[in-house]
């Protein structure tokens, strides 16, 4: 087939170019060229699938599929007519095989049942400034349950190995979304660069004195359960584990677990903690998602051991200047009326060790903070606070 071109009735773009040689013998279909245009995007494929026949006839007999995908630029926006998005792929490829019986891969009920493998997948986002390298997946469907046994890879430099079973997955297919589903789940990474996940369109989530560190030896393993009730109701995430290394601080994670639950109006943390060097410690947090509804009061609540702020924030000694006129102003931030009570036993900060710090304090909408108690001991001495910091005009601060 040679330089055809096809128009599809429900698609807007026309399917350009279209160039493939294929060869069937004794049931076995061989594809050695299959490649295309659709407006910018290129597409080039090739592969083959071991019995046609079986497939045409839906034989309960297995079969394999094999198929190699190689692409110089997929836009996105075009494709999918996403208005306002130009998310572009480049210099994708990708080797897929899928084990299956024939008789499942046009009779399936939710997902074809069988063992799906992805090899040497690579690809380049041109708004996620980075480069997906030697991605490779093993995924089993069963009647029930979806076994990721592996999903591994590199971005940029940094590598993941990801695993997880889903549970009751056939749920997600129904008309009527009742009742729940789990997932477990477990996260390794030898090498793991936060601020590179986090980072989009220039854009940066995380803090200075954190955005450059670098996570070691990181593993993660938690469950995840859904609840459904005319659609999804609320999400529960356990952490049961997280340990791992931080490269500039330097400092050891041990012992983190804690459990987040998602409601559409309100989040919440419980008991979300760990060790960190010579810290532990642990907190709750409750926030209301939507201004309308305030059913359940905005909280966060710290208590520790030991905090040793100056590991945390990394501080360096009083003789290293501080740019204040470039420090983070938090009354720029949008206030909510909130709660806040803190509990810390020993307390380092600027090389000075405070003992029995506890507080309890409350913001409001108006930039106000009050402090309802705050108390302290330090070598033969106490010292207690209470008052309120207006914090109404954050330019004056």
């Amino acid at each position: 087939m040679r330089d055809l071109n096809v128009v599809l009735r429900d698609y807007p773009h026309p399917i350009e170019n279209i160039h493939a040689y294929a060869l069937m013998q004794e049931g076995l279909l061989t594809v050695s060229e299959l490649n295309f245009q659709i407006m910018d995007s290129d597409f080039d494929f090739k592969g083959w699938l071991s019995d046609f026949p079986a497939i045409f006839h839906r034989i309960d007999k297995e079969v394999t599929l094999n198929l190699e995908a190689n692409s110089q630029k997929i836009d996105l926006a075009q494709l999918l007519r996403m208005e306002g998005k130009k998310e572009k792929i480049h210099d994708f490829s990708a080797k897929i095989s899928l084990e299956a019986k024939a008789s499942e891969l046009l009779d399936f009920r939710y997902l074809p049942k069988g063992h799906l493998v992805l090899e040497n997948f690579q690809a380049t986002l041109e708004n996620y400034p980075h480069t997906f390298q030697d991605f490779d997946a093993a995924i089993r469907i069963g009647e029930r349950t979806i076994e990721i046994e592996k999903l591994a890879g590199k971005i940029d430099q940094f590598d993941f190995l990801l695993t997880a079973t889903l549970d009751n997955y056939p749920k997600w297919f129904k008309d009527d979304l009742e009742g729940a589903s789990r997932i477990n789940w477990s996260f390794q990474s030898e090498k793991l660069k936060i601020n590179d996940l986090l980072t989009y369109n220039g854009v940066k989530y995380l803090p200075d004195s954190w955005s450059e560190e670098v996570f070691s030896s990181l593993d993660l393993r938690g469950k995840v359960n859904l609840y459904f009730r005319d659609g999804l109701h609320s999400v529960e995430l356990d952490l049961d584990q997280l340990t791992g290394r931080t490269k500039f601080h330097p400092l050891k994670l041990e012992q983190f677990k804690g459990s987040v639950r998602w409601e559409k109006d309100y989040l919440s943390i419980s008991n979300f903690g760990g060790r960190m060097g010579l810290s532990e410690f642990a907190f709750d947090l409750g926030l209301n998602l939507l201004d309308s509804v305030k059913d359940k009061k905005d909280f966060f609540h710290f208590r520790s051991v030991a905090l040793d702020l100056d590991a945390l924030m990394g501080f360096k000694g009083f003789e290293v200047d501080t740019n204040h006129a470039a420090a983070f102003n938090i009354f720029e931030l949008p206030f909510r009326d909130m709660e806040f009570t803190v509990d810390i036993n020993k307390l380092n900060y600027h090389n000075s060790w405070l003992n029995d710090v506890k507080g309890k304090a409350r913001t409001g909408s108006n930039h106000f903070l009050h402090v309802d108690t705050l108390g302290l001991k330090v070598d033969n001495g106490s010292l207690g606070f209470k008052g309120y910091l207006n914090g109404s005009n954050p330019e004056e601060i």
